[in-house]
């Protein structure tokens, strides 16, 4: 019988992130004719709770902290070679600028084929990107079988500022289950919450971190000063405690929820109207997806992909980044509006059923690997 495809994959932690959750889809659409081993170089592994039980993953200790890498770079860079050669992959997959090392290692080491994906970027390059990032991408990602992006936006900045041949670069399309995430689904969440149903709920859904931008969403949905409405802020991460602050200085009080993590997201995004997204950074949006899939309206702010991704005419709903008054003129009319909100959601759930369908991204996921191991 012939062995399955091993696939080593490096991220900077293995937590519950955008995409982390996408490679736990691809994995499972791939099945267990594909091996799997993970290697997190910060050691965080709970996104593996995700993992269907018949994925062959194992999960390897890392080889120290990157950190590391300035102190002791040869000494880093043998360990990290020596995880991967011992792991005997047949492609190896890193994900985002944490993982660069890892392409360096194997790249230096011959070890296999590789193909880094670039996600998205953090709150220190919502701006501008980092120049020795920059140059550091090109000398590294040139030389390497080639690049998975997940929006147009990065796309152009592979092809742009990385200066990577188009041939190297791959934009693969997020999918989203539509058969999970679908409108009408139970509103029981939301009931345990004590929400009335006459409320019109607007939230965000995802973890709490400075590069969502949620003081803009809190201030926005302040100045808004919408009667019977409420905001939920579903998950956790690092700025929790200050949202709640802002929330306290705002006056928001009842108005604001946090529920905290979501383990099923569908159940959460069925308490919603409209699913809110105030990122500073973000290429192509899982939450934005599986909103869409469930029939919500959006509003969110003008990065990455997410125009796109809503559709051409999508002015109303899509907001310049960091631009507190038009967002809050745009939740000011999904709030007043039911017809609008039910045309922006079924126009969503159409949107997601034609462009964005998980299988077909699995599908171009498992021919992109399969065109690095035969490269070899």
């Amino acid at each position: 019988m012939e062995r399955p495809l091993h696939l080593m994959h490096v991220f900077p932690d293995f937590a519950p992130g955008g995409a982390e959750l996408r490679v736990v889809k691809i994995m499972n659409g791939m099945g267990p004719a594909v091996r799997h081993t993970v290697l997190p170089l910060w050691g965080t592994t709970t996104a593996r709770s995700h993992i269907h039980r018949d994925i062959d993953v194992a999960f390897v200790e890392p080889p120290g902290f990157p950190p590391s890498v300035r102190t002791h770079p040869v000494q880093y860079f043998r360990r990290l070679q020596n995880v991967i050669r011992a792991a005997r992959p047949d492609v190896l997959l890193t994900y985002n600028f944490g993982a660069l090392y890892a392409v360096m290692a194997a790249w230096l080491g011959r070890i296999c084929p590789v193909i880094h994906n670039e996600c998205g970027f953090g709150s220190d390059e919502a701006v501008k990107l980092k120049t020795r990032r920059v140059l550091l991408r090109r000398l590294v990602l040139n030389r390497i079988f080639g690049v998975a992006v997940t929006s147009h936006t990065m796309q152009e900045i592979a092809i742009r500022q990385f200066k990577l041949p188009s041939r190297k670069v791959h934009w693969i399309r997020t999918g989203v289950d539509v058969a999970r995430f679908q409108p009408g689904l139970s509103r029981q969440w939301r009931q345990q919450l004590g929400i009335p149903d006459e409320q019109v709920v607007f939230g965000f859904l995802g973890a709490l971190r400075p590069e969502k931008n949620l003081p803009l969403l809190l201030r926005a949905f302040a100045a808004a000063r919408l009667p019977n409405v409420r905001l939920l802020l579903i998950g956790e991460g690092g700025q929790r405690a200050e949202m709640e602050g802002l929330a306290k200085t705002l006056g928001l009080g009842d108005r604001i929820l946090f529920p905290g993590y979501a383990p099923d997201p569908a159940a959460a995004l069925a308490a919603l109207d409209v699913f809110t997204l105030s990122s500073s950074t973000e290429q192509t949006s899982n939450s934005l997806l599986e909103a869409m899939a469930c029939g919500l309206p959006a509003v969110v702010t003008d990065v990455g992909d997410s125009r796109v991704v809503l559709g051409e005419d999508a002015s109303s709903v899509v907001v310049p980044s960091g631009d507190e008054g038009a967002y809050a003129a745009a939740l000011v009319a999904m709030a007043r509006s039911p017809e609008l909100r039910r045309e922006w959601g079924q126009r969503n759930r159409r949107r997601c059923l034609a462009e964005y369908p998980q299988d077909r991204m699995i599908r171009e996921y498992q021919a992109l690997y399969y065109a690095a191991y035969t490269s070899r």
